[in-house]
């Protein structure tokens, strides 16, 4: 997925709240809006390098709105790009171009589709009429080459989980895709320790039918690129 906006490097100072950090850009502060409302620990350390987007539809400082946005933060050597915003787009790009091995007999019928008492990301469509639902789940938290999901309590994403339990009563196939905005990872793992409840959820799931799947991207320049699937331990 090519970058369309201007990118601009700053140097991260705080995290104001949820879905705002303090930046330096050359030495003058700004509020940057922060499109992922996960804790983000190990990516949030004070002077650590952070690649943000310039907003096209910034009206001045009297705007409610922020002049920068967050696209990813520096990891050691690497990128983690952490703009939530982006992992639809992303998923529709490359299940597009058959890039997801498992689902390559599938294409995109309709995004956000209302099904029991949620929504789901994705309607996907075979070529043999078959019907699966695909929810998208973006993951930046990686220790010790494992990749862990979530990295704060989700309600909402346990939610989805059971949701895509109940669509295979309905006779059509459900799968999550987990996306490693990261190339460090070697496996995938549900995060047990930060919410036990989305794990037992996941592992449930998985038993019933819903497929797992886990693919790696890296950013490289103004491109978010597939990387590698990575294999997952439910």
């Amino acid at each position: 997925m090519r970058i369309k906006e201007e990118t601009v490097e700053g140097v991260f100072l705080s995290r104001v709240n949820r879905f705002m950090v303090l930046v330096s850009v050359n030495g003058f502060k700004f509020k940057v809006h922060l499109a992922d409302p996960g804790r983000l620990k190990d990516l949030l350390v004070p002077k650590s390098k952070v690649l943000m987007l310039k907003k096209r539809n910034f009206r001045g400082e009297n705007s409610r709105k922020t002049k920068y946005e967050v696209l990813a933060f520096r990891k050691g050597d690497l990128w983690v790009v952490t703009n939530s915003m982006l992992h639809n787009q992303l998923a529709e790009e490359v299940l597009s171009k058959r890039l997801i091995e498992e689902l390559k007999g599938y294409t995109v019928a309709k995004r956000e589709y209302f099904v029991g008492g949620g929504r789901i990301d994705f309607l996907l469509e075979g070529f043999n009429g078959k019907k699966c639902l695909l929810e998208v789940k973006g993951c930046t938290l990686v220790k010790n080459g494992v990749a862990l999901f979530p990295d704060a309590p989700t309600k909402r994403g346990r939610r989805h989980v059971e949701e895509l339990v109940k669509a295979l009563s309905l006779n059509m196939e459900a799968a999550v895709l987990f996306l490693i905005m990261r190339s460090d990872a070697q496996v995938f793992k549900p995060n047990k320790e930060t919410d036990p409840e989305f794990t037992e959820s996941l592992r449930k799931a998985y038993k019933e039918g819903v497929k797992i799947f886990a693919y790696s991207f890296i950013l490289e320049g103004k491109e978010i690129k597939p990387l590698r699937r990575v294999p997952v331990k439910v």
